[in-house]
């Protein structure tokens, strides 16, 4: 009796530890697959995603950010101040004041909503490209700031379009 009593308690804590390693293989399972369905999503996306930790060093980005600022694929090794010098104010010249670029202010916990900047070609095949930014801090759901998240679009076609019609207007003016 002491032998059977033994072997069906081994044979639960079996169960049991089964049980457990199936739901954290569940678990991980789902965000694994959670994982592939984000960066598939930030792959296709035509807008430029950057994520930075609070000590401003680029953690995340896509394809199109890396493109549109001109930094190919070691977008990574650069921290914020290096996308800072990128962008220029609207007169096409003067670089973001220190703190000013919108995903240095995310990081100290401002939203930041259509920022236009300008970046020019990094290379001569390239074109200059307008951009508007939004940023916005990454924060933890106990109101923790991990960092910030910056979206950046090209407004290039827009912008020339309204220079064009700018220029139209005045002529006939």
């Amino acid at each position: 009796p002491g032998y059977v009593g033994v072997v069906t308690a081994t044979l639960w804590i079996l169960v049991w530890i089964s049980l457990i390693a199936l739901w954290n293989w569940s678990k991980s399972s789902v965000l694994n697959r959670q994982k592939r369905i984000l960066d598939s999503v930030l792959l296709s996306m035509a807008e430029g995603v950057i994520v930075a930790d609070p000590a401003g060093r680029v953690i995340l980005t896509n394809h199109a950010a890396a493109l549109m600022l001109g930094f190919g694929e070691d977008i990574h090794a650069n921290g914020v101040d290096a996308l800072q010098a990128r962008c220029k104010l609207p007169d096409m010249s003067t670089p973001f004041p220190p703190g000013e670029f919108p995903l240095a202010r995310a990081i100290g916990g401002a939203q930041v909503r259509d920022t236009i900047c300008w970046v020019p070609a990094p290379n001569p095949e390239a074109q200059d490209l307008w951009l508007s930014a939004n940023a916005a801090p990454l924060m933890s759901q106990d109101g923790a700031h991990h960092g910030g998240v910056l979206v950046l679009r090209d407004i290039t076609d827009r912008k020339t379009s309204l220079e064009f019609s700018n220029r139209m207007n005045n002529a006939v003016e």
